[in-house]
């Protein structure tokens, strides 16, 4: 993925109707919300803190300040301090009551864990927050963080309705991609090569050096390829230590699906 692409979740579920849910708690707390989302609107992310902080400082407890929690936690990832961010995620979590605001908060989460690497963690905020709305990252993110969970199938499921939903999107190519891979297993591609006699020969320099070579004929494109792939991995964690091993080797591989 982009690096630009990859980023792009943080500020893209920022948009929280600040006020809603605020009725019941003083006014200038419910004024400071509508602050701290404006600010955090307008890329001050200093002022999105200090507006939710005030908040939180004021009524650490009550539902409405789940609202704060989330903005001041959107802010401090901004800013790079991931550690207080998730604290603030899971505290307004476990203040608020709205779904609508769940499946924000279970999205941030599942983007935080996925970043770490940790995918099973991941795949259980996904789900919660794919359950409730429509979010383009959360879907394709979902369906990864499943593949590297080894759940092909549950990956199938949701980038299946990412591509329905938004099939012309910015993940949309990625998820076919995914999906053209019909296998219940991982494995390096070393190369895609326009003649099999350019792909064996490729095949035969990586068998000296005792990797397990395939050459299989991707008739998916509109001139077909012939495809090297290097071992059958059945967890994600081994495949990523296959492909650390023939890099020095393929300087371009890497891991399919």
């Amino acid at each position: 993925m982009r690096p630009a692409t990859r980023m792009g979740w943080i500020g893209a579920v920022a948009a929280l109707l600040a006020g809603t849910g605020c009725t019941e708690i003083p006014a200038d707390a419910a004024a400071r919300i509508r602050q701290a989302d404006q600010s955090y609107r307008q890329s001050d992310y200093a002022n999105t803190e200090r507006y939710a902080s005030a908040v939180i400082d004021a009524h650490p407890q009550h539902p409405a300040t789940a609202e704060a929690y989330y903005l001041r936690g959107l802010a401090r990832l901004k800013s790079g301090d991931r550690v207080a961010a998730r604290g603030d995620f899971h505290d307004s979590l476990r203040l608020s009551g709205r779904k609508d605001l769940g499946a924000k908060i279970h999205g941030q989460l599942g983007h935080l864990f996925f970043d770490e690497g940790r995918y099973q963690r991941a795949l259980e905020h996904f789900r919660k927050s794919a359950s409730v709305g429509w979010d383009e990252a959360v879907f394709y993110r979902w369906g990864i963080a499943a593949l590297r969970s080894g759940r092909f199938a549950e990956a199938r499921r949701a980038l299946t309705t990412l591509l329905e939903k938004s099939p012309g999107g910015v993940y949309a190519e990625s998820a076919r991609q995914k999906m053209r891979w019909k296998h219940q297993y991982f494995s390096v591609q070393c190369g895609a090569y326009s003649t099999s006699e350019r792909a064996y020969s490729a095949a035969a320099t990586l068998r000296s050096n005792n990797a397990n070579i395939a050459v299989v004929r991707d008739v998916g494109q509109r001139h077909p390829k012939y495809i090297v792939l290097a071992g059958r991995y059945r967890d994600f964690p081994s495949a990523e230590n296959a492909l650390r091993r023939i890099k020095p080797v393929v300087p371009d591989a890497f891991l399919v699906p």
